[in-house]
């Protein structure tokens, strides 16, 4: 199972896969404030689909060079969230 952080339009959306099959989706507005919310999104998004962190094997980002900083935070987050 693995979850993609989608950042490709202005509304961030992340994407739970199992293989490649999407199991669950959730997106919220407002990509200007994301370095304040994308952990709790995340953190809600587990709840609600009753899974625990540690059931993701991998963390993902799909970026888009149109929103520069919000691509590297997706970036930075994820390449932290796949070294735990």
């Amino acid at each position: 199972m693995y979850l993609v952080i989608d950042v490709t339009t202005e509304n961030p959306r992340l994407i739970l896969r199992q293989d490649k099959k999407v199991v669950a989706r959730h997106s919220w507005s407002g990509i200007s404030d994301l370095a304040e919310k994308l952990l709790s999104e995340i953190d809600k998004f587990l709840l609600a689909n009753k899974i625990k962190l540690a059931d993701i094997k991998k963390f993902r980002a799909k970026t888009n060079p149109r929103f520069m900083m919000t691509s590297n935070i997706v970036k930075t987050t994820v390449d932290i969230l796949n070294w735990r």
